[in-house]
């Protein structure tokens, strides 16, 4: 069984919501800044465009995925699951208490 884990947790190797949003958004500027640079200040950035590329479908990721990353609550109990009692046995249940096959 696992533990229940979110996103919104904060832990010793993670951040807490408002640090993980931050991130969020901090990312997402440097990645698209090159682009909207290229774009508003003419053709003459499209070196810094090129170099958003790298930045936005390969690094960005990468870093979303650490800074998202999923954190075990360490409250949880799981609940302790116990077998089903076995039932009592009655006279000739057993096996002992059974005839062997004609065949033997």
């Amino acid at each position: 069984m696992s533990r229940p884990a979110s996103r919104w947790r904060r832990s010793s190797i993670t951040f807490g919501p408002l640090g993980r949003v931050v991130w969020t958004v901090v990312c997402l500027v440097i990645a698209i800044y090159p682009a909207w640079k290229a774009v508003t200040a003419g053709w003459i950035y499209v070196s810094l465009y090129l170099g958003g590329i790298p930045l936005l479908f390969v690094l960005f990721p990468l870093v979303m995925r650490d800074v998202w990353k999923k954190v075990p609550n360490p409250d949880y109990e799981p609940p302790i699951v116990l077998p089903p009692e076995p039932p009592t046995l009655r006279d000739g249940d057993s096996l002992h208490d059974r005839r062997p096959p004609g065949r033997w």
